[in-house]
């Protein structure tokens, strides 16, 4: 197993992921990042309930500022893996979001 190359692959996957989630959800301002090690920047300061949200729900993220977390998966991270966690995220935004929002 190639893991450097895999990793690569699916870092894109996983940006495209993120991308798709900015574009359904307003409060996402910005998608960042390089390889796994990858960012999301919200249009308010709620880093801190996204990640409570996102651990409630199994889904370990980091907050790196009050209106923005990070990605940081194993290298050997699958696509279905990533897949789970952009549902996690999709749910969370699309329960909470209008509440984050106000």
């Amino acid at each position: 197993n190639d893991i450097p190359e895999k990793a690569k692959q699916t870092g894109t996957y996983l940006m495209a992921k993120l991308q798709g989630l900015k574009q359904q959800f307003s409060l996402v301002t910005e998608v960042r990042g390089k390889g796994l090690l990858l960012a999301m920047e919200f249009d308010h300061e709620i880093a801190q309930e996204v990640v409570v949200a996102c651990l409630d729900k199994g889904l370990l993220i980091n907050k790196v500022k009050s209106d923005a977390i990070r990605f940081m998966p194993p290298l050997i991270i699958t696509e279905k893996e990533v897949d789970i966690a952009i549902n996690i995220l999709r749910n969370i935004f699309t329960e909470k979001g209008s509440e984050w929002t106000k």
